[in-house]
């Protein structure tokens, strides 16, 4: 198969992965390592705008064929559409089989956020891991609705963020969090903590840094990369201040220590409800399941 950069300088990649005989018989590992290869900043800045919504696809009808499932169709939304009156970059309808974006988020890197009610733009220098990042996320909350509907049968069975999930959501309730949109806007790290969305941005993030260093290690540094890794700390950043702002907590703690700490409220308040000593028993439960991030990551 010809190599990336190659494609890059000559045609669009979008045609050359639709059409071209030679990229349809390669192996799915490397149809995934060509894919990716076009994240690195060298070649994704040669890549057409229109191209890159072809490039998510491919990356998503890859991952789908090595879970065995059905691929979701990649959706481009105008630039001004609201999902339960929020802006979204990336979501993921799991009834319909869909994942969505705005165009705008795609093509041209502008991410948009509500504040105070008013809707501000921002542009996003370097936008090739950060919409890497975004569908990993997606594919997180595809990929463990799959495991869990298709290979757990309860909750003896279940992978320890399910099992969190599980501990969270008896204490919670997860549409009460999504539809509060008062809480998502001003306590916005309740809804990062949330063990399925947690763990959704644990994935993407170690899955992104996993392949980025593949490609480091071929097309030497990236640009692109460190701006993600940038992101990513301040994204964390904005989450623990929030939490400090919400809660007046006076530990001082990061953000997986955050996490951690919420967890055990849920597992706490449950032992004072029921009046039955059972904190002890379900942290040891947890710690002994198997991660399927872990098991999924490469």
């Amino acid at each position: 198969m010809r190599k990336i950069e190659e494609i890059c300088d000559l045609e669009s990649i979008g045609n050359y992965i639709l059409r071209n005989r030679n990229y349809k018989n390669q192996s799915l590992e490397e149809q995934e390592h060509f894919i990716l290869s076009a994240f690195h900043s060298k070649n994704w800045e040669k890549i057409k705008k229109t191209d890159r919504i072809i490039l998510l696809r491919e990356v998503e009808n890859i991952e789908a064929q090595k879970l065995q499932r059905e691929p979701f169709e990649i959706k481009l939304l105008p630039a001004d559409y609201k999902w339960n009156e929020f802006y979204m970059d990336f979501y993921v309808d799991k009834k319909n089989r869909k994942i969505y974006s705005r165009r705008n988020f795609v093509e041209d890197g502008i991410m948009q956020v509500q504040e105070n009610e008013q809707m501000k733009k921002t542009r996003i220098r370097h936008i090739n891991y950060e919409l890497l990042d975004c569908l990993y996320h997606e594919q997180y909350h595809i990929m463990t609705s799959h495991y869990f509907r298709i290979y757990q049968t309860g909750m003896e069975n279940a992978y320890k963020e399910h099992s969190e999930y599980i501990v969270w959501g008896s204490r919670v309730g997860a549409m009460s969090i999504y539809n509060n949109q008062e809480m998502m806007k001003k306590r916005h790290y309740i809804y990062r903590m949330i063990p399925d969305e947690y763990y959704a941005f644990q994935y993407a993030e170690e899955k992104v840094k996993h392949k980025a260093q593949q490609l480091i290690d071929i097309y030497g540094e990236d640009k692109g990369y460190n701006y993600y890794l940038s992101v990513l700390e301040e994204s964390k950043k904005g989450v623990v201040n929030n939490y400090y702002e919400n809660t007046g907590d006076k530990e001082k703690l990061t953000y997986d220590q955050i996490y951690q700490k919420l967890l055990d409220s849920y597992i706490g308040d449950y032992e004072k409800e029921c009046g039955c000593e059972v904190f002890g028993e379900t942290k040891a439960d947890l710690c002994l399941r198997k991660s399927i991030i872990e098991k999924k990551i490469k």
